[in-house]
């Protein structure tokens, strides 16, 4: 169209407007349009699969018995952004070979659930390159994995990693949902996509991802979950259900993928792939009889020969790479890797061939010793399952006193549950240096754990002591046999051995313990005969937004005529400028006072608050509160008949209250965790307190691992 055109039609258009139009152009106003937030479509999903999680949640209405394939593959890579760069092409582990895998791990476990809350995990076959006999890398799967998703916490204890859930009451005011998509099923079900990440305003440690909610049930249909902030050790969860017998959503598919930037080395990336298969799934099976006291994770001895079974149940052939990674290791044998994990977890001992190291008899401290250094040396399994023989020898700069002793234990079912023990030692005992011989003998029962023993032994008060007039010392030392039963117990407690040693979880329910000795008077020369008894409970819980809280009590009694090294006491002797868990459950303050009791309670609670008071996205300073509150109560009867030293009881009551800090500088080593440095302050107080309270302030140092 040419320009005159354009012109004519623009003439023609204003005659007409004023011919037939309005002499004033009016103007259109228009009115605003206010947009209201509505009820969040997701909201609605949510809420229908927190209703229903008691019935979806697979250890919560039926029992159940399966067979769970994993494998796992680990691979390192270079970070080609670098600068920096070690060699290690060579390293075993560690090379770099675009053919195979770093490691590959495959395993058979056969696992049984029994309603309402008892678990047997039992790995029946390993198999693990460049490993034989030890196939403890078979137990990470287990671990690290969830194998379902309704729990209101995410938790891996083992790294204490704590997360909300977002399938958990009132999570809708925690986390932003999302609904990405509404898919349809041929059989007229419909799966609705979520996504979640934790709102803006909350405070809390949260996941983010995806969740595919089914109709049929409102149950889980698939998962997609890793943690919302940024974490040395990023872990990202997978998981897939599928309908059993129309009418039981049950876990299928389940993955875990753990990634490190920058591992041990700069310039080194690690990526390890952990994949499982359930299957021979059985709900409500006819156990036989069989009966499971807690939930244990174990390690067949013959798994490591089992390589049918691992074929068996291996769905999908090995691809080229995972064959390759096998053969390149078919001569390697990196046993003694976990020969040193075995010593470190189970003995707290370095182990070497077929003898170990207790790391405490080399260096250690207390307020008493001081710096004391020494050294031991105990036979292993590898010399013999059935026993271990061996002594150590140390020596206090402080008290200026040596401490020496030997042992012999046996294991007559070849692992460490089932132990009986004989020795003879020169060590510091209560509040006496004591010359004994024993024996003990101890077993795992179900949910009890029992161990019995009797003693023989010639204690020297460490301080100047007499008794009804009568002087105790390293020349006239009192003789006393004892015998000792031990009881604890705990319902549905997670128990693992993964290597010879049975080792319990932290509980959510209580632990309770009971103690009897009595004295054997005219027992190897023994001087009195007294009956003695103590009993504790251990509880923690969780408590939403609020954090994790510890209680402990413990009382006791006593006869009344037997001489201070008998009996009850609390004092500055084994106190530490090192804060650890067990200072959660004892008093930290005792400044140069020694408290005697013939009758006691004591309670200590600890609330951990973590990062509820204060988050920061700093990776240096990353403060975690806790607070404590401590107190005592006993009784020491005839004070008098107590000579030549300054006892006192708490008959007036005791009372110690402290802060924790920790992680208040977080340092990152070799991308490997955070090594955290915080400290505590504990100060005490009340009418059987001698000093003022400024006195007792006592600071501690808290040293922890996190990630």
């Amino acid at each position: 169209m040419d320009k005159k055109k354009i012109v004519l039609i623009g003439l023609f258009c204003c005659t007409v407007r004023l011919l037939f139009g309005q002499e004033e152009a009016s103007v259109t106003m228009l009115q605003p349009t206010v947009v209201r937030p509505g009820i969040n479509p997701a909201h609605r999903i949510i809420q229908n699969a927190v209703s229903n999680r008691d019935q979806n949640h697979p250890e919560k209405t039926y029992s159940y018995r399966c067979v769970q394939y994993n494998k796992s593959t680990l691979n390192v890579s270079k970070d080609s952004t670098s600068r920096r760069f070690v060699s290690i092409e060579k390293q075993p582990l560690l090379g770099l070979d675009s053919l195979a895998h770093n490691l590959i791990m495959e395993s058979v476990v056969s696992r049984t659930f029994v309603a309402p809350q008892s678990l047997e995990e039992k790995v029946i076959a390993s198999k693990t390159s460049g490993f034989k006999e030890y196939q403890q890398l078979s137990v990470v799967p287990s671990l690290f994995q969830f194998f379902h998703f309704y729990d209101d916490r995410i938790e891996w204890k083992n790294m204490n990693l704590s997360y909300l859930n977002p399938i958990s009451p009132n999570s809708t005011d925690k986390y932003f949902f999302l609904l990405q998509d509404t898919l349809f099923s041929p059989n007229g079900d419909t799966t609705f996509v979520v996504s979640f990440q934790p709102s803006r305003l909350s405070n809390i440690d949260g996941l983010k991802g995806t969740l595919y909610i089914n109709t049929n049930g409102w149950a889980i249909e698939k998962v997609v979950a890793e943690p919302a902030t940024t974490a040395l050790f990023p872990i990202k969860i997978e998981q897939q259900y599928r309908l059993i017998d129309s009418s039981v959503w049950f876990p299928h598919l389940l993955s875990l993928e753990v990634s490190y930037k920058n591992f041990a080395f700069s310039g080194l990336n690690m990526e390890c792939l952990s994949t499982s298969q359930l299957s021979d799934i059985e709900i409500s099976p006819d156990v036989g009889g069989q009966k499971i006291a807690a939930k244990t994770l174990t390690i067949d001895r013959e798994a490591y020969r089992r390589i049918d079974i691992i074929e068996r149940y291996r769905t999908i052939p090995l691809s080229q790479r995972e064959l390759n990674t096998y053969q390149r290791y078919s001569n390697a044998n990196f046993d003694w890797l976990m020969q040193i994990a075995e010593g470190a977890v189970d003995n707290n001992s370095f182990s070497f061939k077929k003898v170990e190291i207790p790391f405490n008899q080399v260096v250690n401290y207390n307020y008493y010793e001081g710096w004391h250094f020494g050294m031991g040396l105990y036979s292993n399994w590898h010399l013999s399952p059935h026993f271990s023989a061996g002594g150590f020898f140390r020596y206090g700069l402080k008290d200026k006193k040596e401490k020496y002793g030997v042992s012999l234990s046996f294991f007559p079912e070849k692992d460490w549950d089932t132990e009986c023990k004989v020795w003879a030692y020169r060590e510091l005992s209560g509040l006496s240096y004591s010359d004994e011989a024993g024996v003990f003998a101890s077993r795992w029962i179900g949910n009890f754990f029992i161990r019995v023993q009797g003693k023989a032994q010639e204690l020297a008060p460490i301080f100047d002591y007499s008794y009804k007039g009568v002087l105790f010392d390293h020349s006239n030392r009192l003789r006393n046999s004892e015998l000792e039963l031990q009881v604890r117990y705990t319902k549905h407690e997670m128990r693992a051995k993964i290597f010879r040693r049975t080792y319990p979880f932290r509980s959510d329910h209580p632990v309770f313990t009971i103690k009897y000795a009595m004295g054997l008077r005219d027992f190897f020369n023994s001087h009195y005969s007294y009956q003695k008894a103590e009993a504790g409970m251990q509880f923690n819980r969780f408590f939403r937004n609020f954090g994790r809280t510890y209680f402990t009590v413990w009382g006791g009694i006593v006869s009344k005529e037997i001489p201070v090294m008998m009996l009850f006491n609390q004092s500055y002797i084994y106190r530490t400028v090192f804060y650890n868990e067990d200072s959660k459950s004892k008093f930290n303050a005792i400044v140069n006072q020694v408290y005697a009791a013939h009758q006691y309670i004591n309670g200590f609670l600890f609330h951990d608050f973590g990062s509820l008071f204060y988050k920061t996205k700093s990776k240096i300073f990353h403060p975690r509160f806790g607070v404590a509150q401590s107190a005592g109560w006993s009784r020491l009867y005839d004070l008098q008949d107590h000579e030549k030293t300054s006892l006192c009881d708490m008959q007036k009551g005791y009372f110690e209250s402290g802060i924790v800090i920790e992680d208040i500088l977080r340092v990152n080593y070799a991308n490997l965790f955070y090594f955290g440095f915080g400290g505590a302050l504990y100060g005490a107080y009340g009418c059987s307190v001698e000093a003022p309270f400024e006195k007792t302030l006592t600071p501690m140092v808290r040293l922890s691992i996190s990630f």
